[in-house]
């Protein structure tokens, strides 16, 4: 029985994993929006804000509601170095394709596809471990 509950638990994982990453999205674009947009910030200090306010909403979120784990400063901290982990996979393969010469839209296509399923693989083994 257990072998049929795990997939199933990993599936609603990952569906709410995505819908949270969507709401992610929303909170750093409003945060550009406001800052660079409104208060006429420059648009570096703004992404950086609207990254760190993405990734605390995230963690939250995903603490409470994907994988059901405590909300402690550690985790955190856990998180945050996962996230730059997977930032640093997404310039790494960005930089192959640019030096290998695929057009980026392929090269987004791929990340897309890829990013959401190595960090969520990162943030459940380590992160949230």
């Amino acid at each position: 029985m257990r072998a049929l509950v795990q997939p199933a638990k990993n599936y609603r994982e990952f569906l709410v994993f995505c819908a949270i990453g969507v709401v992610n999205t929303l909170v750093h674009a409003a945060t550009v929006l406001l800052l660079a947009g409104t208060l006429a910030v420059n648009q570096v200090y703004a992404n950086v804000c609207g990254f760190l306010a993405a990734n605390f909403v995230s963690f939250v979120l995903n603490s409470t509601l994907t994988f059901r784990v405590p909300i402690v400063f550690r985790n955190y901290i856990k998180f945050l170095s996962s996230s730059v982990v997977t930032l640093s996979i997404i310039v790494a393969l960005s930089s192959a394709a640019e030096y290998f010469e695929v057009n980026y839209l392929y090269a987004l296509v791929g990340l897309i596809v890829l990013s959401p399923i190595l960090n969520f693989l990162i943030l459940k083994y380590f992160a949230f471990r």
